[in-house]
């Protein structure tokens, strides 16, 4: 894929995002194309690739090391009880394939279901 061709296919998810966004205030289609082209000329400077390709694309275990090393700091816990929230954190890292600051309470509820399955 070209990198004009990379541009137009994120700004029109990104446009489909703002038009959800925004359904309240009944944009015209004119104003649409020129929210457009404005992002458009924004995203032309940037080289831009599919998330897959990149290993931060996941961050939950690096949190999660984060999180084990302050608890075990902090709190001083019980070797047993990093153990168990490691493990679970693990899992939790092989089950969601995103960026902690995109989980959402239904991808939690939905690892919680698989989990005690």
């Amino acid at each position: 894929m070209s990198h004009a061709e990379a541009t137009t296919k994120l700004t029109e998810e990104i446009m489909k995002v703002l038009i959800k966004c925004v359904t309240e205030l009944d944009i015209e289609v004119q104003t649409q194309l020129k929210i457009q082209r404005n992002v458009e000329e924004v995203l032309q400077d940037y080289t831009i690739e599919p998330c897959k390709k990149h290993r931060n694309c996941r961050d939950i275990a690096d949190k999660a090391n984060l999180f084990l090393n302050s608890k075990n700091i902090e709190e001083n816990l019980a070797e047993s009880s990093l153990y168990g929230y490691g493990l679970i954190l693990t899992k939790l890292s092989e089950y969601l394939h995103k960026l902690v600051s995109l989980v959402t309470i239904n991808d939690l509820r939905n690892f919680i279901s698989e989990v005690y399955r």
